[in-house]
């Protein structure tokens, strides 16, 4: 200790005869070997199980991205690697812009985001168009909707007594349905929203009103909540999209695979 202190030419410890305690300096120089200490017990484990280059993987998600979905999307990909090494994969939720600031930034290795980005330095791993239902309570109020069709189900929608929950205004998905709504002169009752698509989820479970959802968000809402039902694809209803971004140099790097 007396040789560092020498060295760096700071004092690293106040000594009260056999004790001693650390000073702010020794504090902030003990935190930086406790990391090297750490990162020579992650190197002899890497060397000892024969992975020399144990990967990490972060992904940004935009907070628009409904949770359930992502899972079960990162866990199929995951399932069909070929590599034998299992990677650590973290996720973080930010708004759209700051994910892209992130990735350029070379802070994350992929993001997932319901906004396409045209940017030079991005490319698109994987682009992905989800049609958008009417989902809501399966035995409940307008569980009705599920036998209505064509014309029918045009004036159904634009029924005073029909409640909705929606995403909060701001959102990709509530932009859309605004537009949605302007094209076919519907006045939505409006009685919910929520910046939070699983709590939209839970307030359809509930039999609150109705929802205009990505396919895939009620399909992994109904693997936790068999009482959510929906129509099909309707001619009319539009198309929700999701893109996976990595940084061009590096999309073809093993991690991404």
């Amino acid at each position: 200790i007396k040789t560092l202190e020498v060295a760096i030419n700071r004092s690293l410890v106040d000594r009260y005869g056999r004790r001693f305690r650390l000073t702010p300096d020794g504090e902030m120089v003990f935190g930086y070997c406790r990391k090297m200490y750490d990162l020579g017990e992650e190197l002899e484990a890497a060397i000892s199980s024969g992975n020399s280059e144990a990967e990490k993987i972060v992904i940004g998600v935009t907070s628009e991205i409904e949770r359930p979905f992502l899972v079960n999307m990162v866990g199929n990909l995951l399932k069909q690697r070929t590599s034998s090494i299992c990677p650590n994969v973290t996720m973080i939720s930010e708004r759209h812009d700051l994910l892209i600031h992130r990735l350029k930034n070379r802070t994350l290795d992929a993001v997932v985001t319901n906004q396409p980005a045209f940017d030079q330095e991005l490319l698109t791993l994987v682009e992905k168009q989800m049609p958008v239902v009417l989902a809501f309570k399966k035995l409940g109020t307008y569980s009705f909707i599920k036998r209505v069709q064509g014309r029918s189900l045009s004036t159904a929608l634009r029924s005073p007594d029909l409640r909705w929950v929606l995403p909060l205004r701001g959102l990709r998905l509530r932009r859309e349905s605004d537009l949605f709504f302007e094209q076919k002169e519907i006045a939505p009752r409006i009685v919910f929203e929520t910046d939070v698509l699983a709590t939209l989820v839970r307030a359809l479970a509930e039999d609150v009103g109705v929802a205009l959802l990505p396919l895939p968000y009620v399909r992994s809402a109904q693997m936790v909540r068999t009482e959510i039902d929906y129509t099909a694809p309707v001619e009319g209803f539009w198309n929700h999209g999701f893109w996976v971004l990595s940084r061009l140099k590096e999309a073809s790097s093993a991690s991404m695979k």
